[in-house]
């Protein structure tokens, strides 16, 4: 991240410094409400334009990217995800092509999601209700998880992601995490 300045609307405005992150780095972002945490993760997700300085990725700016080819690096657990009337299965899925069993069985165990799973009726054909109104914010947070793991994706985004997620079941997934992206 090469010193990005973003505003909206010409009111708010925000400067991002260098921070160079490199390959298999770990970090977090702290920050006060509106210090511009998620407003980073839209830049560098190209969900925002930033009015000047650039982000690089192996030595390329990520304008050079396609979007396809750049969105595929990526899994972005939100803290608010998107779910939509259908299984649980097609909402981690969540349109992809040729997602083997063996992928949704490896993901939700890794986000803890097979605890609820399998508790409900119907399992991973369960339907959720629109935006998941048939199930907690943990269980929602869960989903996303094992959405965003799916594709075994080269960078992973969590904004505020565990912020529904139960203690117990939060300690779980951070050292799952710490196993899988260990290299």
């Amino acid at each position: 991240i090469n010193k990005l300045n973003f505003s909206y609307d010409n009111k708010d405005f925000f400067t991002f410094d260098d921070l160079p992150i490199n390959k298999y780095d770990k970090i977090g972002l702290i920050g006060t409400n509106g210090s511009g945490k998620t407003t980073l993760i839209d830049l560098i997700l190209r969900l925002l334009k930033p009015l000047s300085g650039n982000i690089v990725i192996d030595d390329k700016d990520i304008k050079e990217f396609t979007i396809k080819t750049y969105n595929s690096l990526f899994g972005v657990v939100p803290q608010d995800p998107y779910l939509f009337n259908d299984s649980i299965k097609n909402n981690i899925i969540f349109g992809r092509k040729n997602i083997s069993d063996e992928q949704i069985d490896k993901v939700i165990k890794i986000s803890k999601a097979n605890d609820f799973i399998e508790l409900k009726n119907k399992g991973l054909n369960y339907i959720i209700g629109e935006k998941g109104t048939n199930l907690s914010g943990g269980e929602k947070q869960k989903i996303a998880i094992a959405r965003a793991l799916l594709t075994d994706p080269e960078i992973i985004i969590f904004d505020e992601a565990m912020s529904s997620v139960d203690n117990r079941n939060m300690k779980f997934i951070n050292e799952n995490f710490n196993k899988i992206f260990e290299d």
